[in-house]
């Protein structure tokens, strides 16, 4: 199923289109184009008004969010905290960064993040030391 939302602007990384409609599927956009070219048959035309529309956003040094720091918690649920607090602000993929500390500290973090990995817990992709 797809969902088809018209958008007042639309950045795509390079350029800004106005007054366009956005084809989602799967989580990640499938066409950008002019309302007859990407929603002449749907049932429902969702109308994005007063947001900019834009590709997820990723971050490479995430110290924490969602009222969590990963060097204090640096287990699996914390890591789930901090993602989704980095997705409501657009962040769909992020580094959790864990600074210098403990060699134990290290491998929780490091541990927590392979958790997170292997359940393919959403915006997670890798961790940085």
């Amino acid at each position: 199923m797809s969902l088809v939302l018209h958008c007042p602007e639309v950045f795509d990384g390079d350029q800004f289109s106005r007054q366009v409609c956005v084809r989602v599927q799967g989580g990640s956009f499938s066409q950008v184009g002019p309302v007859d070219a990407v929603a002449p048959a749907v049932d429902a035309l969702h109308v994005a008004a007063d947001y900019l529309v834009t590709p997820g956003l990723i971050d490479l040094q995430v110290n924490g969010g969602g009222g969590v720091l990963f060097n204090e918690r640096p287990d699996l649920e914390g890591v789930r905290q901090m993602a989704r607090a980095h997705a409501r602000c657009g962040t769909t993929a992020l580094l959790p960064t864990f600074i210098t500390d403990s060699p134990q500290g290290r491998a929780r973090a490091v541990d927590a993040v392979r958790q997170a990995l292997q359940a393919a817990e959403p915006g997670i992709v890798g961790i940085h030391l």
